[in-house]
Order: structure tokens, then sequence, then C-alpha cells
């Protein structure tokens, strides 16, 4: 019973969220754009990263996918060392 009803919740939650995000696409004007945030993002620069590979190995380059996903991981852990769920 308590399942069913988590269920319908969520899916209520879920319908009315949708609802939200149609109607604030159809909005003319972005109040956000005018926010101290968005002023002080707008100094900054986009960057992509890069790195020369041509000179790792074999199997240097098939490390990197894996210390991708552990440096993942550790990042998460430290998200929940600092502030908690």
């Amino acid at each position: 019973m308590k399942t069913w009803i988590g269920f319908v919740v969520v899916g209520g939650l879920g319908v009315m969220g949708c609802r939200g995000e149609q109607a604030r696409v159809g909005a003319s004007a972005n109040p956000a754009a005018d926010s101290p945030i968005e002023k002080k993002l707008s100094q900054y620069t986009p960057v992509r990263l890069t790195a020369d590979l041509s000179k790792l190995t074999q199997n240097e380059r098939k490390m990197i996918p894996l210390l991708i996903e552990a440096a993942r991981s550790m990042d998460a852990i430290f998200w929940r060392q600092a502030y908690g769920n």
C-alpha cells in the first residue's frame, strides 16, 4: 500500500514538473539573465582542456578511462564528506 502511494506521489510530482517546464519555455524574457551570478559568469570564457596523448604507450592510454572513473568516485566522496547528503 505504501509503495503504491509512493508511486502516485512521485508520478504526480513528475507531471507537475513537466508542466512547469513547458510554461517556462514559452516565456519571452529571461529574468535570470540580469542576475549578479549571470553577470559574473559572463566575465569568463569556456575553455576545452586537451592533452597530447601521442607520447603515451597503449597500456597508458587504456588507463585513462579508469583514472577518470576513479576521479569521479573521489569527487563524489569528497562532496559527501564535506556537505553530507
